[in-house]
């Protein structure tokens, strides 16, 4: 018993010797070797940064959602799983062979590795459960809080309409019923549920009247974020799937016909606020997200204008965002902050809102 737990404290010690930069690099995120950076947990809408890697580079702590630990907890916070299974994803992705009652053995150093691409962690979830999505969205209309948060903050009716946004009832049956009608198993690989939800006791993941926000691709619904209108800003304002992987707002205007403005913008609202502006725009769910070689190479023939937020992680990843396309042989332009005081685009678009 004394040697098994040792051997079990062996492994989760060498797997949190992994640098935070590194597990995150396997997630596809741009996180720092230390120092401060904007929360990239999906639950934490961050707009300040308040993430900081410790000295060593491998103790985290976010002072905005009061969460910390080493690297087997940042695995398990980001992907939302317990400690076990954190455990095993890291040791596969670090190449650490571990074995129950052994020492992890390392093939390779973890922070020389590539990071994962996108459609290798799409592979290992299940496809969107696209009729789900669309037989829910259905049942949640827009109603006149949801319309009058987005007037408020400059969405015209049409952009809200063509994007089909939605909200989630004040039911207390709303979410029972599609349990009911889906199953349990179903509505639970969808990410509908808490990470914590079992079979006869689980608990809906999008508050009631939270804007329903679709992601389409190909004319299909295969991912859902929901902001909420009443969530403390501990908890988080924006919601998304649990279990799923963070897919790019309105990333069919990649394959739209050229146009004389195409923005890369930072989350749903800027994507919106973008498009009220006569722009075709895509938004990125977090400044650290990645695009896969085929969208960036999708973007060809197009005149980029990154519109990301004017703070220390906007600029630095636009930088990174710029590289990045050139190196594809496409042209972009990172626009400056418009206005004084305005932190993203949707601020500009209210500011702008408010002076006509």
């Amino acid at each position: 018993m004394g040697a098994k737990s040792m051997s079990l404290r062996e492994d989760a010690a060498a797997l949190n010797r992994i640098p935070i930069q590194a597990v995150g690099g396997f997630l596809g995120l741009q996180l720092p070797r230390t120092g401060m950076a904007r929360c990239p947990f999906p639950d934490h809408d961050d707009r300040t940064p308040s993430f900081h890697v410790k000295k060593s580079g491998t103790l985290w702590i976010c002072y905005g959602c009061q969460r910390r630990g080493g690297s087997i907890d940042f695995a398990k916070v980001y992907l939302a799983i317990d400690f076990l299974h954190a455990k095993r994803w890291l040791a596969e992705h670090a190449n650490f062979n571990i074995t129950l009652g052994h020492a992890p053995r390392r093939q390779t150093k973890p922070t020389h590795l590539a990071a994962p691409s996108p459609a290798a962690k799409e592979a290992t979830e299940p496809p969107p459960d696209t009729a789900l999505y669309e037989d829910f969205l259905c049942h949640a209309p827009l109603q006149t809080s949801g319309t009058e948060y987005l007037l408020k903050r400059g969405i015209l009716q049409h952009t809200i309409s063509a994007f089909r946004i939605g909200q989630v009832p004040n039911d207390a049956n709303f979410a029972g019923d599609i349990i009911s009608k889906f199953g349990f198993s179903r509505v639970q690989a969808a990410g509908l549920l808490t990470k914590n939800s079992q079979d006869g006791n689980w608990r809906f993941l999008f508050p009631p009247q939270s804007i329903l926000f679709p992601f389409l691709e190909n004319d299909q619904i295969v991912y859902l974020q929901a902001r909420s209108l009443t969530a403390s800003a501990s908890k988080g304002k924006w919601r998304n799937l649990n279990h799923r992987r963070r897919r790019i707002y309105n990333i069919d205007a990649i394959l739209e016909p050229e146009r004389a403005s195409f923005a890369i913008c930072e989350g749903v609202m800027d994507a919106l606020s973008a498009t009220v502006l006569r722009y075709r725009a895509i938004g990125l769910i977090g400044v650290s997200m990645r695009l896969e070689e085929k969208q960036i190479r999708q973007m060809r023939g197009k005149q980029i204008d990154i519109l990301l937020d004017w703070d220390t992680a906007g600029e630095t990843r636009s930088i990174e965002l710029q590289n990045e396309l050139r190196s594809f042989g496409i042209a972009s332009t990172r626009k400056s902050c418009p206005s004084p005081g305005v932190k993203d685009l949707n601020d500009y678009l209210v500011k702008m809102k408010a002076q006509t």
